[in-house]
């Protein structure tokens, strides 16, 4: 033990200047029944503990949040008789139970789980708390990275003797666990993991925003579309959605935008195609509206470059052709089946 290092939990360092409440329940969470937990006696009378630390190997930092801990059984002492506890006794208990919606987490001094049969459970002295609890000073409290520094373990010189001694590249992994003998797979590092658990969350925002859409709110479907669409700018659904969304009130360009975007991601995508194709004949019709012939052109020619036998843009451009002569075709692509 004395050439281990143990340092304190690294949650103490990043929230001991921030509001301790905010991981209160995350801890509660946490704590499993069977686990080991050391305490202080506060009520002897009502049983009432406070917590101080969780023992090895789920180490973490209790005493400076307001957990309420009672002992439903305290056991008996060696003489048979039920044990008495003073204000102020140390403890090592085991969870019972934990009710996270009350805030609550009961004890017991006598060992109910197998796995903790050869833990004596009762009152003990400081000296056997965990060591890592022993050594907290929270006036004191350096950074992690100056404690790690400064650790026995940290500071070890011998590594690279030992690993020459016995003929082992410094530069390798050495271990029993067969998916940590070789790098990791590519969808496993950070950023493609964050970009699923992104894709995920974008999807939830997604199917709300289409269920705004269906039922005629539409700021709503906008807020909850866009939303995703900035977790995840890749989300091809957020977009064809959120493209439907805009060609439905009008603003055809923002809506081809998306639908482009869209395809870009997945050509093959039937909705986009679709969607694309609608948006930009009401587009071409749009801009005949508005005597932009050429632009109405480039439109129709543009849902037919996607979908070759769109019979509606094929009649546009058709009926432009016969209304305006061939002049605004002259650098156009010649039309599918004409």
């Amino acid at each position: 033990e004395p050439y281990i290092a143990s340092l304190p939990p690294y949650e103490l360092f990043v929230n001991k200047n921030k509001d301790k409440q905010k991981r209160f329940r995350c801890v509660l969470e946490i704590i499993k029944p069977g686990d080991i937990i050391y305490c202080m006696v506060t009520k002897p009378t009502s049983g009432m503990v406070k917590p101080l630390c969780l023992g090895e190997p789920m180490v973490r930092y209790l005493s400076d949040i307001p957990i309420k801990a009672y002992l439903m059984k305290a056991g008996l002492d060696s003489n048979g008789k039920p044990r008495a506890l003073n204000k102020n006794d140390l403890v090592r208990c085991e969870v019972l139970e934990i009710s996270v919606d009350a805030e609550r987490v009961y004890l017991s001094l006598e060992s109910m789980h197998e796995k903790n049969k050869d833990i004596a459970l009762g009152i003990i002295t400081e000296t056997e708390l965990p060591k890592f609890y022993r050594q907290i000073d929270e006036n004191k409290l350096e950074t992690f990275e100056e404690y790690m520094c400064k650790s026995k373990e940290f500071l070890n010189p011998n590594y690279d003797m030992l690993y020459e001694i016995n003929g082992l590249n410094v530069n390798e992994t050495y271990t029993f666990m067969s998916s940590l003998k070789s790098p990791f797979a590519r969808d496993e590092y950070a950023k493609e993991l964050r970009r699923t658990q992104a894709s995920k969350w974008a999807f939830r925002s997604v199917a709300e925003g289409i269920e705004h859409f269906k039922n005629g709110n539409h700021v709503e479907a906008f807020q909850c579309l866009n939303k995703a669409l900035t977790i995840d700018p890749r989300n091809v659904e957020g977009l064809v959605a959120r493209g439907a969304l805009y060609a439905n009130k009008g603003s055809f360009l923002k809506a081809v935008d998306d639908f482009d975007k869209a395809l870009k991601l997945n050509a093959y995508h039937v909705n986009a195609r679709k969607y694309m194709g609608e948006t930009l004949v009401a587009l071409g019709r749009r801009y005949e509206d508005e005597n932009k012939i050429k632009e109405a052109t480039k439109a129709y020619q543009d849902c037919l470059n996607i979908i070759p036998n769109h019979e509606q843009a094929r009649l546009s451009l058709e009926a432009i052709q016969q209304r305006s002569g061939a002049q605004y075709f002259e650098n156009a692509i010649c039309v599918p089946g004409s």
